[in-house]
């Protein structure tokens, strides 16, 4: 069971960061910290753990002292779904129930964020251009056989709405750690798809391009660790999710261009 108070006095944070995490304590400790590094201090982080044991609850402990962690055990994320996917989409809508801030920021337990500005840079632009419903940045890969390297060089997305409409629908969209959207927007299409576990990011995103516009600073902002996990999970579901990317473009295919493009590089 989850317990906690908020003073009632308590101004809300300007910006969630939602953290699902499973069985990786090792982990999720450097995507809590990369959080903590940001020159950005107004956040609450929300971290939902389905994790059958009490490692990971044990493992940020330390960190619960700080108010603005706030920690929820919750295994029964697990109900009905791919185990070891954690159902991610109900996670993270779990996370973004409770979160307080006006703006949501997704990050991935085996992630974290790269650029100590990431925060401070992309609600001051969303802040600034109401206009856009989300706002991102590039990734960059990390050995987990070697961390302090890079293992190979990411992505940089297109910075402009019109030609990130342009590459929506293509197998290599935004990440879900790189991206920061505002909460009000993720309620009016009404949040994560939990009946999609493979593909629940992307689709959110093809509805928020519904609301508003798209916006990629050209720097990179996350990391990620790219390790024997990614290769179990490729090995596993990469062809389950070729079938889902191919479902949402012939869902969206009348709402973004380059259908036809992106079907065949999936198919």
């Amino acid at each position: 069971m989850n317990t906690e108070r908020i003073p009632k006095d308590d101004p809300p944070p300007k910006v969630s960061v939602i953290i699902p995490t499973y069985n990786r304590p090792h982990l999720v400790t450097r995507a809590i910290e990369s959080v903590l590094k940001q020159t950005y201090q107004n956040f609450e982080i929300i971290v939902i753990d389905g994790s059958p044991n009490d490692e990971t609850k044990k493992a940020i402990q330390p960190y619960l002292n700080d108010s603005r962690i706030r920690y929820f055990h919750e295994p029964d994320v697990h109900t009905n779904t791919v185990k070891d996917r954690a159902n991610i989409a109900k996670a993270r809508n779990k996370a973004v129930k409770r979160a307080r801030g006006e703006f949501i920021a997704p990050l991935d337990d085996d992630d974290f964020w790269y650029n100590e500005k990431k925060l401070e840079k992309q609600i001051r632009f969303l802040e600034e251009n109401p206009e856009y419903t989300l706002c991102a940045g590039g990734i960059i890969g990390i050995n987990q056989e070697n961390p302090q390297g890079v293992f190979k060089i990411g992505t940089i997305y297109p910075e402009k709405d019109e030609d990130i409409r342009k590459m929506m629908l293509m197998p290599e969209g935004f990440m879900s750690s790189v991206v920061v959207f505002r909460k009000k927007d993720w309620e009016a299409i009404g949040g994560y798809n939990e009946e999609n576990p493979l593909g629940e990011d992307l689709d959110l995103y093809l509805r928020l391009g519904q609301l508003g516009k798209f916006y990629s600073f050209q720097e990179y902002f996350t990391a990620y660790t790219w390790g024997e996990f990614e290769r179990e999970h490729i090995t596993k579901y990469g062809r389950k999710c070729l079938a889902n990317h191919l479902k949402l473009i012939i869902k969206y295919r009348k709402k973004y261009p380059n259908f036809y493009k992106s079907f065949l590089i999936t198919v």
